[in-house]
């Protein structure tokens, strides 16, 4: 017997993942990993290679990589580099913010501050703050506050894909699932000006004599007009803050800062809050306040008609399974979320916000990445998530295109990675998630976030969880049947079957109180888990290990001493083994 206890042991040794080993950094294998990685972000979602990914890591120990797959424009047929601009959609929310708490440091927002609202500032005209944002009847306008725009905790739908019936909800919103009269909705799907009807036209010249700018996305959007709103407040094209006073602001999400909706509205406001404070459009704030200030010499907001924009170097960005650049859509309707940048770029500007260089006092950052509670569950602080993990923070500024860029304080990390595809919302999840399972086994960092499992481990964890499900049912069955009176159990099945049911009751009260955990915080879904719910994690994976070993233990002594039914001697071996594997899969995908 002591000899099967010592080989069970060492089973149970090989199947322990190993997270606890330190592994000496390769750089150069590291940098294979990931080339590798980028070929695949490509060619396993498009084998033509006409889309693209790119890829850049600065770290600790003076590591550093930039690297870019597939083609960069499908009208010209160049290949991605590292040089080429590209959409960072959202990640602009962040720049604007920052605008924001600069001019709250130099007192503009006046005496309320950040707490300030829209009207007493005068962004726009009083009739307009008492329509923005309407609750049967009921108007909230006027309590919005700056700070309720920056944390998207004002209340209002978002025009780009929200309708006056829905609310997609979406964070950040993707170009799936936007609500039928939602701006997308509208000039997206329109059968005959839509983007099929566009990109017949630009692409394939049909129907013969078509002129792009009949087109919706041909239009060219401003984003408010106050003489269009009022000669005829129902003109929905005049204007982006024109469209969603047609209608949306009558049905408000929530009283202002009752709840947290993302909202593409709220930084729509903030764009018109700092050309009027400045008094000067905002991309010449952005350019003398952030990118000449920082150096950023190839980051600027598009559609602003200035003769700054070197698009030569701009990739395309795809929606819709089209590649929007290639195909002249007019992206416009975006406004202050037109920014185009690089991998360079983006490294300058986390690096300086997170080092405080973009402000005069510190506290102002403070303020800026502070999680307001009403909303703590998303750790959503001012135009990015501030997360907290390692003794430090990641900062995780994110566009619904798929560019994400995170700045890890504690190591001094920054990943930035895209691909420029508003449909590629888990196509980004999984490039990102296999980044830093490749960082993590390099032993370059030992990271919280976790690459979503791969097919294998999710399968074998769905059958062995199936198996256990199955064996505890018929074990159950027996029972109910009194199957065993007739057929008495020997003492060691009974107790063996006692143990596993017991288990996996102690299992399933420890996965409620982990999802209660989680459910207080989803972010952790996507950076890592709290030391309290991998507490949690651990005691039930420590409890299957330990099951397990006791339930194969108790399946070898059965099977010598021949004791016992053949059947259950039989279930009690698989249950052992689905055990083991169950326990195994939890360690692989990082839930221990």
């Amino acid at each position: 017997m002591k000899s099967h206890v010592c080989a069970l042991a060492m089973l149970l040794l090989a199947i322990m993942p190993a997270n606890g080993c330190t592994k000496q950094f390769d750089p150069t294998a590291t940098d294979a990993r990931l080339k590798t990685l980028l070929q695949r972000a490509v060619f396993d979602v498009d084998p033509s290679g006409q889309r693209h990914a790119v890829l850049g890591i600065q770290g600790p120990v003076g590591y550093a990589f930039e690297g870019a797959a597939g083609t960069a424009r499908v009208d010209t047929g160049e290949p991605m580099t590292t040089a080429h601009q590209f959409a960072i959609a959202s990640v602009a929310k962040t720049m604007i913010a920052v605008l924001v708490y600069q001019l709250w440091e130099e007192g503009a927002l006046g005496p309320g501050g950040l707490d300030a609202t829209l009207g007493e500032l005068g962004v726009l005209p009083p009739e307009v703050i008492d329509s923005l944002s309407m609750i049967e009847g009921i108007s909230y306008g006027r309590s919005i506050t700056i700070r309720h725009l920056l944390t998207h905790t004002s209340g209002l739908r978002c025009l780009y894909f929200d309708d006056e019936r829905s609310a997609v909800g979406l964070m950040p919103g993707t170009a799936d699932g936007a609500a039928p009269d939602s701006l997308v909705g509208r000039v997206v799907y329109d059968p005959t000006r839509g983007l099929d009807a566009l990109l017949a036209c630009t692409m394939r010249g049909a129907p013969a004599g078509c002129d792009p700018q009949d087109y919706l996305l041909s239009h060219h959007w401003s984003p408010w007009d106050e003489e269009a709103w009022r000669a005829d407040p129902t003109d929905r094209m005049a204007g982006l803050l024109n469209l969603y006073l047609s209608g949306m602001n009558l049905h408000a999400i929530a009283r202002p800062g009752a709840a947290f909706h993302y909202a593409d509205t709220n930084y729509l406001l903030l764009g018109l809050l700092i050309e009027k404070a400045t008094g000067i459009g905002i991309q010449k704030s952005l350019r003398s306040r952030i990118f000449d200030h920082l150096d950023m010499t190839h980051t600027y907001l598009r559609y602003a008609g200035s003769t700054e924009s070197d698009e030569t170097h701009l990739a395309d960005v795809w929606a819709w399974n089209a590649p929007m650049m290639s195909g002249q859509v007019n992206l416009s309707f975006e406004w202050v979320g037109a920014i185009v940048s690089t991998i360079d770029d983006l490294h300058t500007f986390v690096k300086a916000l997170a080092a405080g260089r973009l402000f005069k006092y510190p506290h102002t950052l403070a303020e800026m990445l502070k999680v307001p509670e009403s909303i703590r569950g998303l750790s959503y602080a001012s135009g990015l998530v501030v997360f907290p993990a390692d003794s430090g923070q990641i900062l995780h500024l994110a566009g619904s295109n798929g560019t994400w860029v995170d700045y890890h304080t504690a190591h001094d990390l920054t990943v930035i990675g895209s691909v420029d595809d508003f449909h590629g919302v888990m196509h980004q999840v999984n490039f990102r998630g296999d980044v830093y399972k490749i960082l993590d086994n390099s032993g370059l960092i030992g990271t919280p976030i976790r690459a979503i499992p791969s097919m294998t481990v999710r399968i074998i964890s769905g059958i062995s969880a199936l198996v256990l499900i199955i064996g505890m049912a018929v074990w159950l069955s027996e029972t109910v049947l009194r199957c065993s009176r007739r057929r008495p159990l020997t003492r060691l099945v009974r107790r063996t079957r006692a143990i596993v049911v017991g288990s996996a009751l102690i299992h399933g009260l420890l996965a409620v109180i982990a999802f209660l955990l989680v459910s207080q915080e989803p972010v952790q879904v996507m950076f890592g888990f709290t030391p309290a719910v991998r507490a949690v994690m651990n005691a039930a994976w420590y409890i299957q290990m330990a099951a397990a070993a006791i339930v194969l233990l108790a399946a070898v002594h059965l099977w010598l001493k021949t004791q016992g039914r053949p059947a259950d001697r039989a279930t009690i071996g698989l249950v052992a083994v689905a055990g083991a594997a169950y326990a195994w899969a939890l360690g692989a995908m990082g839930l221990m």
